[in-house]
């Protein structure tokens, strides 16, 4: 009779570790044409609150008066005459400006040597807010200064390799963060205040709930650009979510994973892989949230992760498409066990399986990931057994 029950345990394990390892029997096992199942699940649930891939908080803070600072002192402009086109890069001079200036320091780069322009003049306009600077080339037929949004969806600038997490824009301070300006001789851009982007990272390790808002109260308040100590962060014990305020008469914004992910590259110096810790402290959304006073949207959960998926290197990979297409996941498995207990998972169902064709298995390839893919931080051991049954016995 074929063998037709494999008991694995990442302990027994020929490589890797045990979030990620290779099962081998002591001699290849002959299977026919069958359907595989993960039928049972034994995981103790020992990761950390916080982990390596979602310990950040990433908050941008409103800068005073006219600020121009390293990483966010460049503007993209593209000058175009009847004769071509000429892409500049206009780097401002760091400092908190007052408008007459700016106006001064960003007329002084237009004209520098390089522009196609005859002439550049900027004009600076006071107003209740911030101003507006009035910007007329002379000798050119257009000119376009390019948005954040715009230039991340570009490969390259003039022929140059341009990467999309270091930019460093001035775009926020003119206005054009979201949508490039363009003009045929003279325009008028409203002045926004500049911001100051932070990727706060949290301590790896296991908290509870006031662990965790201390934790944050003393990493918002370290490198910020608010004033020293104006960052609390408390419970709302009522509806158990977190509450993150800063005295600053600045505000400041925090961003979700949601958004980053569907907005990459918006906030410079991240791209594709955002480890937002909002799953943990619910400051979650679709957009950004902000202050000076931010509830969380959700309540704070310590338990990382609700589902893991297991992948496995068996079958042709049709059988399944991820939250992301992957092609490789097995088994889903509920975390149904707080921190320190053990998952017992025995939910496998008739149709969650995968299609083996006749074959020698000599290796099996186990790894536990998130709904991204991520592997999953695993420092203990864990099991599971697989069921194969010919596909002449259905």
């Amino acid at each position: 009779m074929p063998v037709h029950k494999l008991y694995i345990d990442s302990r027994a394990r020929k490589a890797g570790e045990h979030n990620d390892f290779s099962w081998q029997p002591d001699r290849p096992i002959l299977v026919e044409a069958s359907r595989a199942f993960i039928d049972s699940v034994h995981l103790p649930v020992v990761w950390d609150t916080i982990g390596a891939d979602n310990n950040k908080i990433y908050v941008s803070e409103q800068l005073p008066l006219l600020t121009v600072a390293n990483g966010i002192n460049k503007l993209y402009l593209l000058e175009t005459t009847s004769g071509g086109t000429n892409y500049r890069i206009i780097q401002l001079d760091n400092a908190i400006y007052d408008g007459a200036s700016l106006k001064t320091n960003l007329e002084t780069k237009l004209t520098a040597a390089g522009t196609l322009a005859t002439g550049w003049t900027v004009t600076y306009t006071s107003n209740a807010s911030l101003g507006t600077m009035t910007i007329q080339s002379q000798g050119l037929t257009s000119w376009k200064l390019f948005s954040r949004r715009e230039l991340i969806s570009l490969k390259d600038w003039g022929g140059s390799a341009l990467s999309k997490t270091a930019l460093e824009d001035a775009c926020d301070l003119f206005g054009i963060a979201e949508t490039s300006f363009e003009s045929n001789q003279s325009s008028v851009l409203t002045l926004s205040p500049a911001l100051f982007y932070r990727q706060v990272t949290l301590a790896i390790g296991f908290y509870t709930f006031d662990a965790l808002t201390t934790e944050m109260q003393s990493k918002l308040n370290t490198g910020t650009e608010m004033g020293a100590n104006t960052y609390t962060v408390s419970s709302v014990r009522l509806t158990n979510r977190v509450q993150v305020t800063n005295t600053s008469s600045q505000q400041f914004k925090i961003y979700p994973e949601d958004y980053l992910l569907k907005n990459m590259f918006m906030f410079p110096g991240v791209g594709s892989a955002p480890y937002a810790s909002d799953n943990v402290t619910g400051l979650q959304g679709d957009n950004p949230l902000v202050g000076n006073t931010i509830t969380g949207l959700m309540h704070v959960n310590m338990l990382k992760y609700h589902t893991l998926f297991i992948t496995c290197s068996l079958g042709t990979h049709n059988d399944s498409v991820g939250p992301l297409s992957q092609s490789t996941i097995a088994r889903k498995v509920i975390i149904d066990q707080p921190s320190g207990n053990i998952v017992n998972d025995f939910h496998s169902l008739p149709y969650d399986y995968v299609s083996l064709d006749m074959q020698s298995i000599s290796a099996i390839t186990f790894r536990l990931t998130d709904w991204r893919g991520r592997t999953v931080a695993m420092a203990a051991p864990w099991s599971l057994s697989l069921v194969i049954v010919p596909e002449d016995q259905f």
